[in-house]
This record gives structure tokens, sequence and C-alpha cells, in this order.
């Protein structure tokens, strides 16, 4: 009984891998015994051209997706929000309360850190909540709109297999007329042509909305991340505020 219990699991994965390779095995025996049961290529680039106006359209939702993706890669450069050693340049004047000073660094490098620092000077002498308040107010805003702009990689994820599903479904019904024009005539060759050219669509529209997806929810987490680091840059900027309303 031991000995049963024991070979179990070898006695398992070895029915798993002979369910595995029983069907390779079943082709390459008809392989050798009958050479034109090879399998077929597909040419994938030829099948996607006859896929007709919802490839067409999909091919345009890919332009589109490719551009957004370059356009996010350019925009969320972590050097854009949180310029090398900007806070340390910073911080010192907030704590002397140089405000022509801070003015001069955002004219020079307009980004999220001297925003906030502008925002905290023109605040002066109000409660720290409020000043604290007000900059992630500011802060808030800056993630919202970047959050925003990843909003068509979503869009795309949702449309892109709406139209293939939309080019299959008018193939399906092309492929039925023909069966109802030509009856028997045309054979299962003439069909099955005809599905295999509306069912592309499909995989179209599920080629372009896994990346979409993917690439959705990493920028997402990319702008998470800024976020992050924002608010940490502007615990450093208040705090440098704070010496100088102390020494005031």
């Amino acid at each position: 009984m031991l000995t049963h219990i024991r070979n179990f699991p070898l006695r398992t994965a070895s029915l798993c891998w002979a369910a595995l390779l029983t069907p390779a095995a079943i082709r390459a025996r008809e392989t050798a015994t009958n050479p034109a049961s090879e399998v077929v290529e597909v040419n994938w680039l030829q099948e996607m051209l006859q896929g007709g106006g919802s490839m067409l359209a999909l091919a345009v939702v890919s332009v589109f997706l490719v551009a957004f993706t370059i356009e996010r890669l350019i925009s969320l450069r972590t050097g854009q929000f949180i310029p090398p050693k900007m806070t340390d340049t910073l911080a010192p004047l907030l704590a002397r309360g140089e405000e022509e000073a801070v003015n001069a660094q955002h004219n020079e490098n307009p980004c999220t850190l001297t925003r906030m620092a502008r925002r905290i000077l023109s605040q002066r002498g109000e409660p720290f909540h409020e000043v604290q308040q007000s900059v992630l107010d500011l802060l808030g805003r800056e993630i919202s709109r970047l959050e925003q702009r990843n909003v068509p990689f979503s869009v795309i994820a949702a449309v892109a297999p709406l139209l293939g599903l939309l080019g299959t479904m008018i193939g399906m019904i092309e492929s039925f007329k023909l069966v109802e024009v030509f009856g028997d005539e045309g054979g299962a060759s003439m069909l099955a042509g005809s599905i295999s050219k509306a069912l592309i669509t499909t995989a179209g529209g599920l080629v372009l909305a896994i990346p979409s997806v993917i690439l959705y929810y990493t920028f997402r987490n990319k702008v998470h991340g800024l976020e992050n680091r924002l608010e940490e840059e502007a615990e450093t900027l208040l705090r440098a505020a704070c010496k100088q309303k102390v020494q005031d």
C-alpha cells in the first residue's frame, strides 16, 4: 500500500507527459507515413491584408498606440518632474525666503518642484496646514493630468477587440452568403477560407489589446511612482520653509 502511494506522483507525471506527447507522436507518425499531412504554414501578412476594412481600422489604431507609447516614454521621464539636485537647490532658497531666486529657477527649469516651491513662498505667513494642503492640491492636479493621458491605452484595449469582433462577424455573414449563393458547389474549402479571413480580425484586435493593457498598467505605475517621489520632495521643501518661518 505504501509503495503504491509513493509511486503515485511518478505515475501521475508519466500520464501527463504521455498525454502531452501523444498528439506530437501521432503527427510525427502521420507525417512519416503521409508527407501530405505536414503542417501548413500560414502567411500572416497576407491574411491580415485580406482582413478588409476592420483590419484597416486596426492598423490605424496601432499607429495611435505607437504614438501614445512614444509620447508617454518621453513625457514620463523622471527628470522632467524631479530634475537632479533641484531639491538641494530649492531648499536653501526656501529657508532664506528668496522668492526672486526661486522664480529664476522656475523660469530656467519649469517643473513640478519649482511650481511647488513658488506656491509655498506665495503663501508665507499662512498656517502650515493650509500651505501643506495647497501644495498637495497642486501635486494632485499634476498627477491627475498625467493619469488622464494614460486613458488612450485603456480605450484602445477596449475598442481593439470590438473592432476585431465586428470584422469577424461581417466576414462570417459574407461566408454564409457565399454558401447561400453557391450552395454545395463551392465546397468546404471556400467556406473555410472565408471564415479564416474573418477570424484574422479578431486575432488582430487581441494583438493590439494585450500590449495596450500592459502599457496602461506600466505607465500608471510609473505615474504612481512619480507621485510618491514628489510627495517626499514636497515634504523636504515644506520643512525648509518651516525653518525660514521659525527664523522669522
